[in-house]
């Protein structure tokens, strides 16, 4: 979504169903973690230390497991954009 100045706004996070617990950690090109929570209500919003991040790209790990038992491993990339 976006806000009334044409600006990415968009809020990045773990969601899904049946999930008992979530681990998810955000870490900037050079391995610093900018973000990490295991609740999944929690999202990132492109700040680190109250200050707003250039657009770069980052990587992410999230580790999940469901009420079922079945545990998954997720990683990818998140571009930030302006």
């Amino acid at each position: 979504s976006t806000n009334g100045h044409n600006k990415n706004n968009n809020l990045i996070g773990v969601m899904g169903q049946n999930i008992k617990s979530v681990q998810f950690i955000i870490y900037n090109r050079w391995g610093e973690k900018v973000f990490e929570t295991t609740n999944m209500n929690d999202k990132w919003n492109g700040y680190y230390k109250n200050k707003k991040l250039t657009p770069q790209v980052f990587i992410y790990y999230a580790k999940v497991e469901f009420y079922s038992g079945k545990k998954e491993n997720l990683s990818g990339t998140i571009t930030l954009v302006e």
